[in-house]
């Protein structure tokens, strides 16, 4: 059985590698993601590859993660019923997510 300890277990802010490099100094050989979960931050491709990176340089293996929480909007109390609803009132509450999902698809389309 493989037992795990999550990377916020200080804060959920900035950069996790300090974190990751302590959790492997203890022993510990699986993690449970929870970096930047109250927020809107989406991983790029390369952050994404130096976070494996990291993994396999400090011998641990991810167990479970946690998805952002998207902490801007839904603090709002919001239940959205559409795509449309959910972007109108991210672009309201100023959602990160929001403008990079808009950006992204905008990209897409040219």
């Amino acid at each position: 059985m493989a037992l795990s300890i999550t990377t916020d277990y200080v804060t959920d802010k900035l950069s996790p590698k300090p974190y990751l490099v302590r959790i492997a100094d203890a022993g510990f050989t699986h993690i449970h993601w929870g970096h930047h979960w109250g927020s809107d931050f989406i991983y790029s491709k390369w952050e994404i590859d130096q976070i494996k990176k990291w993994l396999k340089d400090f011998g641990l293996r991810l167990l479970d993660l946690h998805a952002s929480a998207s902490m801007e909007v839904m603090t709002k109390n919001a239940n959205f019923s559409s795509e449309k609803e959910f972007l109108a009132k991210a672009f309201e509450t100023g959602s990160v997510f929001a403008k990079m999902l808009s950006r992204e698809r905008n990209r897409m389309s040219e």
